[in-house]
């Protein structure tokens, strides 16, 4: 048996643990041997787990390309029902690695395990971003614009957003990638660039006085995002299905980054941040959109409280606690690793043994 436990995965589909920043910081591989799989080699199966991401797993189980990510659509999906079950023949234990706690359940019963990390949105970009020495930025407030929005991958809810705050963008630094629109009065790295969503540069935070997060989830009802381009994962029933409450690197970006924020996406999204332990501007900003079930009343809401907050003095002590208290938790490191060895080693562990 190997000293540590083997964690294997297909090297032509992508898995957090074999992330470069991962290896970067030893955070996975302090506990478990993670390498691409090899038909030739000869693994203990008493101690190995084959991890599958779940957008690869999914594309597996419908015989089809249902990501929501265009730029992963070209990827070659090698895990066929063979492929799967050579695995299962070898003994070892097959997990869907599921990213996060809020999604899509119909997955839970069909390996051996879906690793579910309640904090995954939180400990993945700390230690991504850590990785990348961003936790060691020291940003310098000299605001030239009301508020950074920063958007990608085109959605019928930013679409709007982009609309109604159109007349205000000029005193803003906004993008829409999607859309045709680059990163407007400031710089940024080119979107070819496989780091580049992750990418960050201070003076978004310097200039700006606040950030206007467009999440990529904002549907309460089920609506398809857009219609015929990015869609969601069909089940056997051929009806969508539109996750809970999600959260991704577009909420941590003003924590870790020292912005107060405002945040267009699903009914809870503050909530859940609140839940983690971090702070939103209250004192600032009237958040009782966040718990707003109908979407378009949601959206009329944020807008309205954006354009208050373009005249809002944000430099107060109490909005400096809050965004000191956002970033110290947020780079806490040893409450990272805690949070990560709780709930993706712990539970691999436990399968193993």
């Amino acid at each position: 048996m190997n000293s540590k436990p083997q964690i294997l995965y297909n090297e032509k589909n992508y898995i957090h643990l074999a992330s470069p920043h991962y290896d970067k910081l030893g955070i996975a591989t302090k506990y478990f041997n993670i390498d691409p799989y090899k038909e030739d080699c000869k693994y203990d199966p008493s101690s190995t787990i084959f991890l599958i991401d779940r957008l690869d797993y999914i594309d597996y189980a419908f015989g089809k390309l249902q990501t929501i990510y265009p730029s992963l659509s070209e990827r070659p999906t090698p895990l066929t029902a063979e492929y799967i079950q050579k695995l299962r023949d070898k003994g070892f234990k097959i997990v869907i690695d599921q990213c996060a706690d809020r999604c899509d359940s119909r997955w839970d019963n069909r390996e051996d395990f879906t690793l579910r990390p309640k904090h995954f949105d939180w400990f993945d970009e700390s230690l991504c971003w850590r990785a990348e020495g961003y936790h060691n930025i020291e940003f310098e407030s000299a605001p030239e614009y009301s508020f950074l929005m920063l958007m990608n991958m085109q959605r019928k809810h930013r679409d709007n957003l982009y609309e109604k705050l159109f007349p205000v963008l000029d005193n803003s630094i906004y993008s829409y990638v999607e859309k045709g629109v680059p990163i407007t009065n400031s710089t940024d790295v080119d979107t070819r660039n496989d780091r580049w969503m992750r990418y960050i540069n201070p003076d978004w935070y310097n200039k700006t006085t606040f950030s206007v997060v467009a999440e990529t989830f904002f549907y309460d009802k089920g609506c398809p995002f857009h219609p015929g381009k990015h869609s969601f994962a069909y089940d056997e029933t051929s009806k969508q299905h539109i996750p809970d409450v999600g959260i991704s690197e577009k909420s941590f970006k003003p924590i870790a980054f020292g912005h107060p924020f405002i945040t267009l996406g699903e009914p809870g999204t503050l909530k859940m941040l609140q839940d983690f332990g971090f702070e939103t501007f209250d004192n600032c900003v009237d958040e009782s959109y966040d718990l707003l079930t109908d979407d378009d009343l949601r959206l009329i809401n944020v807008v309205e409280q954006i354009r208050l907050a373009v005249e809002t003095d944000f430099d107060t002590p109490i909005v400096k606690e809050k965004i000191a208290h956002n970033r110290n938790r947020f780079w806490d490191y040893s409450l990272v690793k805690n949070l990560f060895k709780e709930e993706v080693v712990d539970p691999l562990l436990e399968l193993i043994e």
